[in-house]
């Protein structure tokens, strides 16, 4: 889709219905053109969409799929201006995977200041697919107090990602443990030997 299919998204991104304007944001992100980002940002603060929770979460992950030194004005931008819970965590989620601070942080900190346990699973979730070695202290956490299998499975994943040392006695933990899951043992092999292997 060239210039006048991307342009006819971001018209319809502009004045469609809510279904059409989801629709039209979530195209924009799978076609991955960063001319589409203009329309996009529009869609996140202007307009009816700017009203529009459920739009601007996909226009706020449209973004961050596209990426590229384009996306990253705007995604700061959804941090700095941003309102909305969801629409920022997507900003922040994907800066995070580009290695942009402000996202890691603005994801930690979230985490740290959040009391819903919903939310926090969400963020707890962004924290273990990006596995930044600063979230290493809180994910080594939730495998020593929390026993649920989702929390435990997305520390794991986190800590391989991360892939420092001071993770192997966490690992072995787990490893050793009978009572553990054995998919979460598993992972914990895994990330335990791709650790070692850096040796």
């Amino acid at each position: 889709m060239g210039p006048e299919g991307i342009k006819l998204l971001g018209d319809l991104l502009g004045t469609g219905g809510q279904n059409e304007r989801f629709a039209a944001a979530a195209l924009m992100g799978k076609l991955m053109s960063p001319d589409a980002i203009p329309a996009l940002e529009k869609a996140l603060f202007d307009g009816d969409n700017a009203d529009n929770v459920l739009v601007q979460r996909m226009a706020s992950h449209a973004v961050g799929t596209i990426g590229g030194e384009k996306a990253i004005p705007v995604l700061e931008r959804i941090i700095a201006e941003g309102s909305e819970w969801g629409v920022k965590t997507n900003a922040a989620a994907s800066l995070a995977q580009m290695g942009r601070q402000e996202g890691i942080d603005w994801i930690r900190d979230s985490y740290h200041s959040q009391e819903d346990q919903g939310t926090k699973l969400q963020l707890l979730g962004a924290m273990g697919a990006v596995g930044d070695p600063s979230y290493l202290p809180d994910l080594h956490k939730v495998l020593r107090e929390e026993t649920e299998y989702s929390k435990r499975f997305m520390a794991v994943t986190g800590i391989a990602k991360a892939a420092r040392h001071e993770s192997l006695p966490v690992l072995e933990a787990i490893i050793n443990n009978p009572d553990e899951d054995k998919m979460i043992i598993t992972q914990a092999k895994k990330a335990y030997d791709e650790i070692k292997g850096d040796d």
